[in-house]
């Protein structure tokens, strides 16, 4: 088979098993252009009313936290692809590359507005993008113990991020050369600043570490001008938010107290991703419970109660139980809660990955069908316009040859300790279609979403996919 033929087979067999990420084969928008017209929406005045407590509630953790005023447009769109992480896998910087190209390269005004991450906290700090920690030179530094691989980062206290020690006591600090030493040894010095004194817990400090980091991917001669990169968790914003939501009348207060409804939105998202499936037993009604090892565990509801599977534990499906629960940090809202909230009563306009573009795709078509039984036309017809296809993930941007002269990826910190993204890198990005990004992404779509039995092999390598689209590296 030739590559031609392969690439062939590939092309078409995304468009049959992943027909939303290839909508995107065609688009021959700059990467510039793509990253301004993802805003370029108008947001029905209805659903900028319904953002008010959102929207307070976002300024204010970032005021907290970062001491800084930001800015919201009305029109909002936010990224909510990132894990709550060290800045690491290149697959999660590219995201805000994507995302902010333009603002990247328009570099006026001394204060550009923050870059807003809404980030997942669910998720352990052993996950697909960091293997208990962080990778520079195909050398992995492990910055948590197994204990912790399993727990939730939204759960976890302070952390100790002082790496050097921990990479001499393992005996692997050998493995690094004097060069490599000195740069994560300054690496350290600035992760554990007195600058992170702010931070209650662990979230608050991987928010400020990636503040610090995102800064040094650019080059020093542009870096006063580039946005800051502020990761603020979904889920403590939900927190904060929960009274006032549960006070109201919105889609998570009917689902939570309203039986006829409840019972409605339990079979329609049955199965869906970011759900519950009760047919695999996997997923977790409405809430994730904290148990005494810092890990979330599937809450179902029975009745009037949301119960753990051992029925340990019960919490009524009250107001002032679920309130004071949640206050106390032994709940946090799962991704049906916080995006039927924030993307698809509020209107805020998410910007996916492959993965999110699926399961919020079919979460926007289970909700048009809700609406649309209970005669809700109004809604039905605000709901049709909201976008879950503005894809800014599955994409590499962080790219650079080796000494054989191959084309390889760059993780953060190889990024940084070789003088960060110049202008002339950011540009050359800019100028690169939309549809040429995502090529070198291809070999991995069709791995993850082909059905094995119509998987074929095909004569491609990663290079094949890489080298043409960055033969300007």
């Amino acid at each position: 088979m030739s590559k031609k033929e392969s690439l062939k087979i590939l092309e078409e067999s995304i468009r049959k098993y992943a027909p939303v990420v290839a909508e995107f084969f065609d688009c021959n928008d700059s990467i510039y252009d793509y990253s301004k017209k993802i805003y370029q929406f108008e947001s029905d005045p209805v659903y900028l009313e319904r953002q008010k407590y959102f929207r307070r509630a976002l300024g204010d953790e970032v005021q907290r936290l970062f001491k800084k005023n930001i800015v919201l447009p009305e029109n909002l769109a936010l990224n909510i692809v990132d894990h709550h992480a060290i800045l690491n896998h290149p697959l999660l910087m590219a995201t805000n590359i994507v995302s902010n190209m333009y603002r990247l390269l328009g570099r006026e005004g001394e204060s550009p507005n923050p870059i807003v991450v809404l980030t997942s906290s669910i998720v352990p700090p052993n996950n697909f993008f960091n293997k208990k920690g962080i990778l520079f030179h195909d050398k992995k530094i492990s910055l948590f113990p197994n204990k912790m691989i399993h727990q939730a980062a939204c759960f976890m206290q302070t952390h100790d991020f002082k790496f050097v020690d921990k990479l001499k006591a393992l005996g692997k600090w050998g493995e690094f050369d004097e060069e490599e030493q000195f740069f994560l040894s300054k690496i350290e010095d600035g992760i554990t600043k007195e600058q992170f004194s702010s931070a209650d817990n662990f979230c608050d400090q991987v928010s400020l570490i990636d503040q610090h980091l995102w800064k040094l991917l650019f080059s020093s001669d542009i870096r006063e001008k580039i946005p800051e990169l502020l990761y603020i968790p979904e889920e403590k914003i939900f927190t904060k938010i929960f009274t006032d939501i549960i006070n109201s009348d919105n889609f998570v207060s009917r689902v939570i107290f309203d039986k006829v409804f409840q019972k409605l939105i339990l079979a329609k998202f049955d199965g869906l991703i970011g759900c519950w499936d009760t047919k695999n037993n996997k997923g977790t009604h409405f809430f994730w419970f904290k148990n005494e090892n810092l890990e979330p565990v599937r809450l179902l509801l029975q009745g009037d109660f949301l119960c753990t599977v051992d029925n340990v534990k019960k919490i009524p499906l009250q107001k002032n139980s679920l309130i004071e629960e949640m206050n106390k940090g032994n709940i946090v809202a799962d991704m049906f809660l916080i995006y039927s909230y924030i993307l698809f009563w509020c209107g805020v306009e998410p910007l996916v990955g492959h993965g999110s573009c699926n399961y919020l795709t079919n979460m926007k078509n289970a909700w048009l069908e809700v609406v649309q039984e209970i005669g809700d036309t109004a809604e039905y017809e605000r709901l049709l316009k909201i976008n879950t296809k503005k894809l800014i993930a599955g994409a590499i941007m962080t790219y650079a040859r080796d000494k054989e002269n191959k084309i390889v990826n760059q993780y953060a910190m190889d990024v940084i300790c070789s003088g960060g993204l110049n202008n002339q890198y950011l540009n050359n990005l800019s100028q690169m279609s939309y549809k040429d990004l995502l090529r070198p992404a291809l070999l991995e779509i069709y791995d993850s979403y082909v059905p094995i039995d119509k998987k074929v092999n095909l004569d491609l390598s990663a290079s094949d996919m890489i080298n043409q689209p960055f033969d300007w590296i």
